[in-house]
């Protein structure tokens, strides 16, 4: 099969999550945690689960493809866990034997391509008018390729945020505080990945919008007026409720993150010029806005993380003119986006 088509069908989502656990247990290997049995167990199981069948069923791809797939996939995944466990414990090589030994069984194993329930409905609806349920969202182009995706993407952050953070309330209570620090960076790690797994939602609306014959103004202005609702919420709970500094804080992160994830997507050879110092001032940004929590200092990194949202929104309607929306650019380099043909 196909490389490109490969990586293609690989579930960016799924293996964004799946580092997310890899570096949680690597924190708790590296600081002797009692519970590194059950980290293990837990990401055996998870390295040696397979991909989803339904895009092969919908490329009509045949179940030798699938298994190619499969066995690049947990080959991949249980070498990651495989390193992890060599690097950061002293755990007897017998255990790992073992574990290679039964992900060789899995990797010789030739199922056949699962389907889910979601992909047999489809079948059904063949021979229908196409209508499907349209949700809560206006039953236009900006209301089912702009709003929906980017609402729905949200609402995926926000989950992985709260889980995560659940995560770290529930290790902080149940462990001394020591031992809790070693997890400090991984709501940092998730929300970076979960960002730029994000970016392929703007990347999609952006190309599908337009190809339905909406402007890029228009998308422009709605995807930051979208976007800003949730890191504004922060903002303003931040400035409200006396002490939650801390998350007035975060959502200038998330504003300035956003931002330079939207000019990343947005980044081709015909509008590096715009969008390229629009990321490099992002970036700025959000150092400044992380040295101003480490010193206590909100107002004026909350204020410079503001501002410099509202000009790359003033700047996001001539970045999406400029771009070649059916290159990649960078997106594609990162694979998070379909090559024209």
């Amino acid at each position: 099969m196909n490389p490109q088509l490969m990586w293609e069908l690989v579930d960016k989502p799924r293996w964004a999550i799946r580092l997310v656990f890899f570096a949680v247990l690597a924190a708790g290997l590296s600081t002797g945690s009692n519970l590194q049995y059950l980290y293990l167990l837990v990401l055996a199981g998870i390295s040696l689960t397979a991909p989803a069948g339904d895009p092969f069923w919908v490329l009509g791809l045949t179940r030798r493809d699938y298994n190619l797939q499969r066995r690049v996939e947990i080959a991949v995944s249980a070498a990651l866990l495989v390193v992890i466990t060599v690097l950061t414990t002293d755990l007897h090589w017998g255990f790992i034997v073992g574990y290679l030994v039964i992900a060789g069984i899995v990797l010789v194993r030739n199922p056949r391509i699962p389907r889910s329930d979601r992909s047999r409905k489809g079948d059904l609806l063949a021979g229908t008018s196409g209508r499907t349920d349209d949700g809560h969202f206006p039953v236009t182009i900006e209301g089912q390729l702009v709003m929906r995706p980017q609402v729905k993407g949200w609402a995926y952050i926000v989950s992985v945020a709260a889980l995560v953070s659940l995560l770290y309330w529930i290790i902080s209570a149940l462990f001394n505080n020591h031992w809790a620090s070693g997890y400090s960076f991984i709501p940092v790690i998730a929300s970076v990945i979960v960002f730029i797994v994000y970016e392929d939602t703007l990347a999609t609306s952006l190309r599908e919008y337009v190809a339905f014959g909406g402007t890029r103004k228009t998308w422009a202005q709605l995807t930051m007026s979208i976007n800003s609702v949730v890191p504004g919420l922060l903002v303003v709970l931040g400035v409200v409720v006396p002490g939650w500094n801390y998350l007035s804080a975060l959502g200038a992160a998330y504003l300035v993150l956003l931002l330079a994830i939207i000019s990343l997507g947005l980044t081709t050879r015909s509008s590096w010029t715009v969008t390229i110092p629009v990321i490099a001032v992002a970036a700025a940004l959000e150092v400044y806005v992380a040295i101003g929590i480490a010193q206590g200092s909100f107002l004026l990194p909350v204020l410079a993380a503001l501002g410099g949202y509202i000009v790359g929104a003033l700047l996001l309607p001539s970045m999406a003119r400029k771009t070649n929306i059916y290159s990649g650019g960078l997106a594609r380099w990162f694979g998070m986006a379909p090559v024209s043909r």
